[in-house]
């Protein structure tokens, strides 16, 4: 039994974020769901596009499953649990509405140009 209880421990201390939140700013993680593009005001006042703003377009991922990510204490404060990342990525071509499952880098929301609390750096891609 203690046995059993020590290598637990082990487990717990050694990952910990198996079973709690990953880390807004750097983990590696890998969700699915629905993809879609959605447009913002940019400059110069990111606020209305009927008055002047620049259009901005982003791609996001609808999560099938809310994830939790923990905070950075830079960006964001506190535990956040959302149902929507927005994709950085550089060499992808989604297909709006298709469902996907994407392996990526986090990183919390720190400009004008983000939309979600934390956003993911795409590295590959799997069409459903």
């Amino acid at each position: 039994m203690r046995t059993i209880l020590l290598i637990i421990l082990f487990f717990f201390t050694i990952t910990p974020n198996v079973f709690g939140c990953p880390s807004c700013d750097g983990d590696e993680i890998e969700v699915s769901g629905v993809v879609i593009k959605e447009t913002f005001p940019g400059p110069p006042n990111y606020k209305s596009i009927e008055n002047g703003d620049k259009p901005e377009t982003y791609w996001f991922i609808l999560l099938e499953d809310s994830i939790c990510f923990s905070p950075d204490d830079e960006f964001l404060s506190e535990e956040v649990v959302i149902n929507k990342l927005q994709l950085v990525q550089s060499n992808y071509n989604f297909i709006e509405g298709k469902k996907y499952i994407i392996k990526g880098i986090t990183f919390p929301r720190h400009t004008g140009h983000h939309h979600s609390a934390v956003l993911l750096e795409v590295k590959s891609i799997q069409e459903l």
